[in-house]
C-alpha cells in the first residue's frame, strides 16, 4: 500500500514508496503474475510517443532533447543499452526510473532544488554505480 499524506502535492511521501509504485507498474507487470493494471494500460504507458525521426522532443527549459511515451513518461537509455521509463526533472534533483529488462527501479526525492538545467553530476554518478553493480555477482 502506498502512503499518500495530505500535504504531499506530488502524491508520494518518500523515495521508497515512489520506487515501490513504479516497480509494481513497470517491472512486475512484465512478469506473468497479477498486476494493478491491465496489459493494455501497461502497453500504453510504455509506447513511445514518436516512432519516426525525430524520436526526441526538445525541452527549452531543460535545454535538452527528451523522448516521451504516450502517457508522458520519459524514456531513457541506460548504460547497459536497456530502456528506462520514468521522470527525471534535473531542476529539483528528483527522479524515478524503472528498467523492466534488468528488474531495477530507483527513486530519489529531496527537498533541495539545485535549479540547474544541465544533468545533475551526482545523480548521473549514482545511476552509473547502480548499473555497474548490476553487472557484478553478489
Amino acid at each position: 500500500m502506498m502512503e499518500i499524506p495530505i500535504g504531499s502535492f506530488n502524491a508520494f511521501s518518500n523515495a521508497k514508496n515512489l520506487a515501490q509504485l513504479f516497480h509494481e507498474i513497470f517491472v512486475q507487470s512484465s512478469k506473468d503474475k497479477p498486476n494493478l493494471f491491465s496489459k493494455a494500460t501497461i502497453k500504453w504507458l510504455l509506447t513511445p510517443l514518436r516512432t519516426e525521426q525525430p524520436l526526441m522532443d526538445y525541452d527549452p527549459v531543460l535545454d535538452r532533447s527528451i523522448r516521451f511515451t504516450l502517457a508522458g513518461l520519459q524514456i531513457f537509455t541506460s548504460q547497459r543499452d536497456t530502456h528506462m521509463y520514468g521522470f527525471w526533472d534535473d531542476l529539483l534533483g528528483q527522479f524515478v526510473i524503472s528498467d523492466p529488462e534488468l528488474n531495477l527501479t530507483v527513486a530519489y526525492t529531496t527537498n533541495h532544488a539545485h535549479c540547474g538545467s544541465r544533468p545533475n553530476i551526482a545523480t548521473n554518478a549514482y545511476l552509473s554505480k547502480l548499473y555497474e553493480l548490476t553487472q557484478s555477482p553478489f
